[in-house]
C-alpha cells in the first residue's frame, strides 16, 4: 500500500515541474483494504467509505484511526495533495523585449 502512495507522490511531483507540491498524512482519512472488512461492516461502526475500490480492494474511510484499527485489516493514513501553481507573469511590454546588438546584422 506504501507503495502506491509512493507511485502516486512520483507521478504528482513530475507533473508539476515548475511548481511546489505539499503532501501531508490525514489523520481522519484512510485507505483500508477491503478484502478483511466489508462496506456495511464499517458503515455500522460510524466509518464513512468515501471510495469503495472494489477492483483493487481498498476502499478510503473517513473515520478515528482506533475505530479502523479494531477491525484488524491492513490500513495506511491517505495522503493529501497540494499543488501551488506557478504565479502567472503580466505581459512583456515593448520596452522590455531584448534586442541586437550593434552591427548583427553584418
Amino acid at each position: 500500500m506504501r507503495s502506491l502512495l509512493k507511485t502516486s507522490g512520483t507521478a504528482l511531483g513530475g507533473i508539476a515541474v515548475g511548481s511546489t507540491v505539499t503532501a501531508a498524512e490525514s489523520t481522519e482519512r484512510f485507505l483500508v483494504k477491503s478484502n478483511k472488512v466489508s462496506a456495511s461492516d464499517l458503515d455500522a461502526s460510524g466509518v464513512e467509505v468515501v471510495h469503495d475500490l472494489i477492483a483493487i480492494d481498498l476502499s478510503v474511510v473517513r473515520g478515528s484511526e482506533s475505530t479502523i484499527q479494531s477491525f484488524g485489516s491492513d490500513y495506511a493514513s491517505d495522503v493529501m495533495y497540494s499543488l501551488d501553481l506557478p504565479i502567472t507573469q503580466s505581459p512583456i511590454t515593448q520596452a522590455q523585449l531584448a534586442t541586437d546588438e550593434p552591427f548583427y546584422a553584418l
